[in-house]
């Protein structure tokens, strides 16, 4: 009987392993949060601000924490030691108990390009890749991510090293001022 049992066993199809594919997140086209009634204008960079942390200058939509919270970020301000000031924005998500919610803060780049926030036991960390936004946030509300896509054009009309202002050629006639070019050149 044993025998048998351990033959019936042994021709038993083995259980498939299942393997769960971590979910594609992507920006959700959808997804929106608040209306912000201040401007909150974006501060072009100074001379000494990196190319790269310039680069997070802007308005960032369309994000989801896990494909689910809808989430945006206004960074208004980076300065040259690293430090960017933004509004971070959330819809309300009844199923995780999250209302409406815009809030100033204040985060920092790292030597690593990664722009990391912390407040109360949240921390979130934002990469730039592929011209996208990724996110990381472990909390209260364990771990999330999201990727944000930017809106318009980067924000980086100036940066550490400012290229020389173009001159006109001798070739140039007149500008379409009717000035002539050595007036333009005299003028920048």
């Amino acid at each position: 009987m044993l025998a048998t049992g351990l033959l019936v066993l042994g021709c038993a199809e083995k259980p498939k392993e299942v393997v769960q594919k971590e979910p594609e997140i992507t920006t959700r086209p959808d997804c929106y949060t608040v209306v912000l009634f201040d401007k909150h204008p974006i501060v072009p960079p100074v001379a000494g601000v990196p190319l790269e942390h310039a680069r997070f200058l802007g308005q960032w939509n369309r994000g989801a924490w896990n494909g689910e919270w809808c989430h945006d970020l206004r960074i208004t301000e980076v300065t040259p030691d690293g430090q960017v000031h933004l509004v971070e924005m959330h819809a309300p998500y009844e199923p995780w108990g999250q209302p409406a919610s815009a809030f100033k803060r204040t985060g920092r780049i790292d030597k690593d390009g990664i722009l990391t926030l912390r407040y109360g036991t949240e921390s979130v960390r934002y990469r730039i890749e592929n011209g996208q936004l990724h996110a990381q946030r472990s909390g209260v509300l364990g771990n999330l991510v999201a990727v944000l896509a930017q809106e318009g054009a980067a924000v980086v009309q100036q940066s550490a090293t400012p290229l020389p202002p173009v001159r006109p050629t001798s070739s140039l006639a007149s500008s379409t001022t009717g000035q002539s070019a050595s007036k333009v050149s005299a003028l920048q």
